[in-house]
C-alpha cells in the first residue's frame, strides 16, 4: 500500500503541473494521468490482498481482527477522497483546455481572416496607384477633366454678367428716375429738340471755320518768312520732329519740318497732295462742311477715341481748315486745326498751323513744309500729368496716322523700285513722345 505522504506530495506536484502553461501542460497531464492510473491498480492490488488475508482469519474473528478490519474501512475511505477529486480536476482541466483550444482557434480564425483581408486592401491600394497614371493619361479622363474646368469657367462667367447687367439695369433705371425728375422740375430746358441741339452744333463749327478762315491769308502770305526762320529752305531732305518746353519741363509746342524731292511731274504731285491732305482715311463720326470757294478749301471735322486707362472713354474733336494758293510755279497749302478734348481729356485743346510749298526744281518737286502744334491745358489740368500726357500722346498719334496716309501714298504713286521713295518710307517712321528731339 502506497504511503499517504507520497499521495499528497504526488497531488501538490499535480497541482503545480495544472497550473502550468496550457501548451506544455497537455502532454503532462497525459502522463500524470497514466501515472494516477498505475498508481489506482496499485492501490487496488494492495486492497484485494488485504481482503484475501482477511479472508484467511475470518472464521475465529477476534477483537485483533476486528480492530484491523474498521481500521481498513477508514482508510479505503481515504483514499477513495483523493481519487475523487483528482477525477473533478481532470475534467476539469479537459473542459478548461477544450475552451482555451476553442478560443485559440477562433483567434486563428480572425487571424488568418483579418490578416486576408488586410492583404486585399494592400493589394487594392497598389493596384491604384499602379493604375493612376494609366487614368491620368486616358484621353476621355482628360476630356472629361477639361470639359468640367470649362463648364466651371463658364458658371463663374455667367454669374459676373449676371451681376453686371444686374447692376447695369439698376443704374438705368435710376438715370431714368433723375432725367425724368429734371425734365418735370425744367420742361422749358427739356423741350429742345435733336434737331435744335444739330442746328446750334453746326452753328458753332460754321463761326469756328470762318475765324480760321481769315487767319489763312495772314498765314499764307508769312511763309517765306516761316520756312526761312526754321531752316526749311536750307536743310538737306529728311524729317525733324522735335519738341520745345518751358524751363519747367511743361511742353510749349511741338514742331515737324520736312523736306522732299518727288522725282513726278508737277501737276500730278500737287493734285495727289492736296486730295491727300483731305484725310479721307479718318472717318469715325467724319462732317464736311460748306465753306466759300470749295475747289481750293475744304473744312471737315474728325474724332479719334482710345480706351482710357481708368476704364473711360477719352477723345479728341479734329476741326480742320485747307486752303490752297495757285501762284505762278508755285503751290501752297496752308491749315488751321484746333484739337478739342473729350470726356476724361475735356479741357484740353491743342491748336495747330501748317504751311506746305511746293515748287519745280532741276531734281524733282521740292516739298517744303513746317508745322507748329501747340497744346493748351486749363489750370484745373496742370497738377494731373497723366491726362496731360495721355492727350499730347493722342494729339501725336492722330499726327502720325495722318503723315503716313498722306505720304505713304505719295510714296505709292512710284511704278519703280526707287530708293527715294524706300527712304521717303524710312522717313515717315513713327516716334514717341520721348524719341521727339528737344529744343530751347
Amino acid at each position: 500500500m502506497i504511503p499517504g505522504t507520497d499521495t499528497a506530495s504526488f497531488l501538490a506536484e499535480l497541482e503545480t503541473f495544472l497550473q502550468a502553461d496550457i501548451e506544455e501542460g497537455v502532454d503532462l497531464l497525459d502522463d500524470a494521468a497514466l501515472q494516477l492510473s498505475s498508481v489506482n491498480s496499485l492501490h487496488s492490488d494492495v486492497c484485494k490482498s488485504a481482503t484475501d488475508s482477511d479472508a484467511s482469519s475470518e472464521a475465529s474473528p477476534g477483537p485483533r481482527m476486528l480492530s484491523q478490519m474498521s481500521n481498513a474501512t477508514g482508510k479505503r475511505k481515504t483514499e477513495e477522497e483523493p481519487e475523487t477529486m483528482i477525477e473533478k480536476e481532470r475534467k476539469r482541466r479537459q473542459m478548461y483546455r477544450r475552451r482555451a483550444k476553442n478560443e485559440r482557434d477562433s483567434l486563428r480564425k480572425e487571424v488568418i481572416q483579418l490578416t486576408d483581408h488586410l492583404t486585399r486592401l494592400s493589394q487594392a491600394k497598389k493596384n491604384n496607384n499602379a493604375d493612376s497614371g494609366v487614368v491620368a493619361t486616358s484621353p476621355w479622363e482628360i476630356l472629361t477633366l477639361c470639359n468640367r474646368q470649362r463648364r466651371l469657367e463658364a458658371e463663374k462667367d455667367k454669374k459676373r454678367l449676371l451681376a453686371a447687367v444686374s447692376s447695369q439695369k439698376m443704374l438705368i433705371e435710376e438715370l431714368i428716375s433723375v432725367i425724368r425728375k429734371f425734365m418735370r422740375s425744367v420742361p422749358a430746358v427739356c423741350h429742345v429738340s435733336l434737331q435744335d441741339v444739330r442746328v446750334l452744333e453746326q452753328q458753332k463749327d460754321m463761326e469756328l471755320y470762318n475765324m480760321l478762315m481769315r487767319e489763312m491769308d495772314s498765314n499764307f502770305s508769312s511763309i517765306g518768312s516761316v520756312l526761312a526762320a526754321q531752316g526749311v529752305e536750307l536743310m538737306s531732305e529728311g524729317v525733324v520732329k522735335s519738341i520745345v518746353k518751358f524751363t519747367d519741363g511743361r511742353v510749349k509746342n511741338f514742331q515737324y519740318r520736312r523736306k522732299t524731292v518727288f522725282p513726278f511731274q508737277f501737276d500730278q504731285v500737287c493734285r495727289s497732295l492736296w486730295e491727300r491732305t483731305h484725310l479721307y482715311h479718318q472717318l469715325c463720326d467724319r462732317q464736311v462742311s460748306e465753306v466759300f470757294n470749295s475747289e481750293n478749301s475744304y473744312a471737315v471735322k474728325l474724332r479719334s477715341t482710345r480706351k482710357h486707362p481708368a476704364s473711360c472713354s477719352a477723345s479728341i474733336l479734329h476741326r480742320l481748315v485747307l486752303r490752297r494758293y495757285v501762284l505762278e510755279g508755285d503751290v501752297v497749302i496752308v491749315w488751321r486745326a484746333f484739337v478739342e478734348g473729350e470726356f476724361a481729356l475735356k479741357g484740353m485743346n491743342s491748336s495747330e498751323s501748317g504751311w506746305i510749298r511746293l515748287r519745280p526744281s532741276n531734281t524733282g518737286i521740292v516739298m517744303e513744309m513746317y508745322v507748329n502744334q501747340m497744346p493748351v491745358c486749363l489750370s484745373s489740368f496742370q497738377s494731373c500729368g497723366s491726362r496731360v500726357a495721355e492727350f499730347i500722346e493722342m494729339v501725336l498719334d492722330f499726327g502720325q496716322d495722318n503723315e503716313e496716309h498722306v505720304f505713304g501714298g505719295m510714296a505709292s504713286l512710284s511704278t519703280v523700285d526707287d530708293r527715294n521713295f524706300l527712304g521717303l518710307n524710312k522717313a515717315t517712321e513713327r516716334l514717341s513722345l520721348h524719341q521727339l528731339k528737344v529744343e530751347s
